[in-house]
């Protein structure tokens, strides 16, 4: 916890200590919404907040009298803290910081044309690329991939796109239409700003599973260990992203320095990266062998969701801040679970992939699946709309 050097005067300011913070961040807008109780006590001046990014200095603004605020132009995918202080009428006397509270904004992974709003691409099953910035019509980008990736790979906060094709070969591009080739091969490929440079950065697993990353996107360090899975997503709350995956045994790690691992209790068959419980730092979800579902917000141990799926999908699906999971039963029934214990069917076309995305850029997610190589997408996690065309994979954002 972050405390100044003002003064504390704990009768006039004993309310202080239990200010609520409430999140309301919406995907690429660059902006964090806080919200406190009210300091009934008539000698109370105004308020001050004071936010900094990771591992930087405060900056602070007199806010007055308002209990709730929006700090804007921040960079996404950046963790901040934000803290509090009460002045007196006289603005002579402060008092010291309430609890600090970090919050990471949403990557800017998913917009490709800079609306505010996350795009799609994907394959047909002959490798074809595609992508749409408006739900219907799609777009052909020369080339031939079998996995897609989705990040900001040049910092301009447009989101790009990189691939692997059927022989493992590395390419990404930056203008949606033209691929740049990267020395080596790989199997499958993650992306994160894994320097905090506000850049996308990659990583990926070879067919042999061995476990490598890309600052540059034109060479190679690699990880020791093997792994069959890999997410990416800020686990410390530094504002850099790190990496977890899970072995070809199903056995659970993650790494905080790029370079050696930590092994969680458990097995999975897949993994995913989100947070959880809005604290700003990601937690992992996953299935076991039998569809069982579990989540963990100190990565250490684990807590069992009823139910049973067969794949699983994070996102923010009602805007409070806190990523909820979506997921397909293995008969490709849909449920979704915004309190991490209960499951809402929604009703509709059985899904065979599912992605959360917020697609019509109001600021909570939307659900996107492929069915039968149909594609579908709901923003009101109840009815479906068809984009016209077939995909065989959506990207991975």
């Amino acid at each position: 916890m972050q405390r100044s050097n003002r003064i504390h005067i704990p009768a006039l300011f004993a309310i202080l200590g239990s200010i609520l913070f409430f999140w309301s961040t919406a995907l690429l807008a660059g902006q964090i919404t806080v919200a406190w109780d009210a300091n009934p006590d008539p000698r109370i001046g105004g308020y001050k907040l004071y936010y900094r990014q990771i591992a930087q200095g405060y900056s602070s603004i007199d806010v007055g009298y308002q209990t709730s605020f929006t700090l804007l132009n921040l960079m996404d995918g950046k963790a901040f803290c934000i803290t509090a202080s009460v002045y007196d009428i006289t603005r002579t006397l402060e008092s010291g910081l309430s609890e600090e509270i970090c919050k990471q904004l949403p990557p800017a992974l998913q917009d490709m044309n800079g609306d505010g709003a996350a795009d799609l691409a994907g394959v047909n099953s002959n490798g074809r690329i595609y992508y749409t910035l408006n739900r219907s019509t799609w777009i052909n980008i020369p080339g031939q991939i079998k996995q897609l990736a989705v990040g900001d790979l040049d910092g301009n906060g447009i989101a790009d796109l990189a691939g692997i094709s059927s022989a493992g070969n590395i390419y990404y591009s930056t203008n949606l239409s033209t691929w740049t080739h990267i020395p080596g091969q790989l199997n499958q490929l993650a992306v994160g700003d894994l320097d905090g440079n506000g850049i996308a950065d990659l990583a990926g697993i070879s067919s042999a599973g061995n476990i490598y990353y890309s600052t540059n996107l034109s060479t190679w360090t690699h990880i020791p260990g093997q792994l069959s899975q890999l997410v990416a997503g800020d686990l410390d709350g530094n504002g850099i992203a790190d990496l977890a995956g899970i072995s070809s045994a199903g056995n659970i790690y993650y790494s905080t320095n790029l370079s050696t691992w930590t092994h969680i209790p458990g097995q999975l068959k897949q993994i995913v990266m989100g947070d959880l419980d809005g604290n700003g730092t990601a937690d992992l979800a996953g299935i076991s062998s039998a569809g069982n579902i579990y989540y963990s917000t100190n990565l250490s141990t684990w807590t069992r969701i009823p139910g049973t799926l067969a794949r699983l999908a994070v996102g923010d699906l009602n805007g409070d801040g806190r990523d909820d999971l979506a997921g397909i039963s293995s008969a490709g029934n849909i449920y979704y679970s915004t309190n991490l214990s209960t499951w809402t069917h929604i009703p509709g076309w059985w899904l065979d992939q599912i992605k959360i995305k917020d697609i019509n850029g109001d600021g909570s997610a939307d659900i996107v699946g492929l069915s039968g190589g149909s594609i579908y997408y709901t923003t009101n996690l109840i009815t479906w709309t068809n984009i016209p065309g077939w995909l065989a994979v959506l990207d991975n954002p």
